[in-house]
């Protein structure tokens, strides 16, 4: 699907060419981007190491929950609950990295059929 979605990317920058629509070329561009790297995070989920350091996330955003949702502000300061939240932000923000890369493309090339279709008119 994702190489397939490529082709009708540059087949899209080919009819946009003409400096007259940039913004179009740039949008079409920026579509391109997001494909290859969600390629790229659909390759890295591949790796055994990748999968447990994403597992490993995944312990530590629950350890984190339970512990915010648990601990009495008496047995965790202020200044610990303020830490275990940009830890949880920044485990939070590396799990998403990796969601759903074929949705993503999936996306875009709905949106590169439906620029196709509007061409055609």
């Amino acid at each position: 699907m994702s190489i397939k979605t490529l082709e009708k990317i540059d087949k899209l920058i080919e009819k946009f060419a003409d400096p007259a629509f940039p913004e179009d070329l740039e949008t079409i561009r920026e579509w391109r981007d997001k494909v290859n790297m969600a390629i790229l995070k659909k390759d890295l989920l591949k790796h055994e190491a990748i999968q447990m350091i994403i597992d490993y996330a995944k312990e530590e955003l629950e350890d984190i929950s339970f512990l915010l949702q648990t601990a009495s502000s008496d047995k965790l300061p202020d200044n610990q609950r303020d830490k275990l939240l940009y830890r949880k932000a920044m485990w939070r923000w590396f799990v998403g990295i990796f969601k759903n890369p074929d949705e993503e493309i999936a996306e875009i090339e709905a949106k590169v059929d439906s620029e196709e279709a509007e061409l055609e008119k």
